[in-house]
């Protein structure tokens, strides 16, 4: 045993020096694998966050633009029909359309039915009695022309009941 007790404590001492120099450097670099774990978590969740975002701003944004296509083809119809010209008739073609009548005239007369029963009854009755009495209006007129004043005429009305 050439060893003595102090030689023995060096070599201790030594070898307990490698071990944590050793453990050491594991450590640091199991710290460094950590912190760069980290990192790379860091940026798969910051990743998936955007995502998340991008795909609910994409929904606010395709809901938005449903939101302004609907209000500018409610407006722009309308504006555009009223600006083109009136000889056209387009603002009565579209209420034709809207009533799913297919003439203006059946649209125009749904449309007066509709607003006022009674004065539309009138129009029609008016219109049943011009019908009726033909021949003597246009003769009452050819005599108003004639004699360019008003003149007398006699017509037949028939029992609304009838």
């Amino acid at each position: 045993m050439q060893m003595t007790p102090e030689d023995f404590e060096a070599r201790m001492t030594a070898a307990a020096a490698r071990a944590r120099r050793d453990d050491e450097v594991l450590i640091v670099a199991a710290k460094r694998e950590r912190g760069e774990a980290i990192r790379d978590l860091r940026a798969i969740i910051g990743t998936a966050n955007s995502i998340y975002e991008q795909k609910r701003l994409r929904w606010w944004y395709v809901g938005g633009g449903l939101l302004a296509g609907c209000l500018l083809w409610s407006v722009l119809p309308g504006f555009v029909a009223r600006t083109l010209p009136t000889s056209w008739h387009l603002p009565e073609r579209i209420a034709a359309r809207t009533v799913r009548e297919p003439t203006l005239w059946e649209a125009g007369t749904r449309i007066m039915h509709a607003d006022s029963p009674a004065a539309w009854q009138a129009i029609a009755e008016a219109a049943d009695m011009r019908r009726d009495n033909r021949e003597v209006i246009d003769a009452c007129l050819q005599r108003a022309t004639k004699v360019r004043q008003p003149v007398r005429c006699t017509i037949r009305v028939r029992n609304r009941q009838l």
